[in-house]
């Protein structure tokens, strides 16, 4: 399996964990799932279960920081009620727009 280099967050709520040494770093994107992780060679020295360890644990504290984040914002903005109603009222008058065509086909094609 390839492992992606961590990218720098590119977002507001992405969020980036590293260890101490920084053998193992990971990036969690805005949507909340791991992007890329990296886990350098020297890494490899330890044994499966510690590197295991070392790769849940750095996951968890990259996700922790992330959800922080998204407490930090706050709720989100109510959507905005007069933007909804003005675009409900184009899509109804390019819905009427286009029966009143379909009609008139139909009454065409009815005369003919």
């Amino acid at each position: 399996m390839a492992f992606q280099r961590p990218r720098e967050p590119e977002t507001p709520f992405s969020s980036h964990a590293e260890t101490e040494d920084g053998r193992i770093r990971v990036t969690v994107e805005d949507n909340g799932l791991v992007s890329a992780l990296s886990i350098a060679p020297r890494a490899m020295r330890n044994g499966s279960d510690e590197l295991a360890e070392l790769v849940l644990a750095t996951v968890r504290q990259a996700q922790t920081a992330w959800f922080r984040k998204k407490l930090d914002k706050g709720p989100e903005a109510p959507p905005d009620q007069e933007r909804i109603r003005k675009d409900l009222a184009e899509a109804e008058a390019a819905f009427e727009r286009r029966l009143t065509e379909l009609r008139q086909m139909m009454a065409e094609l009815h005369d003919s």
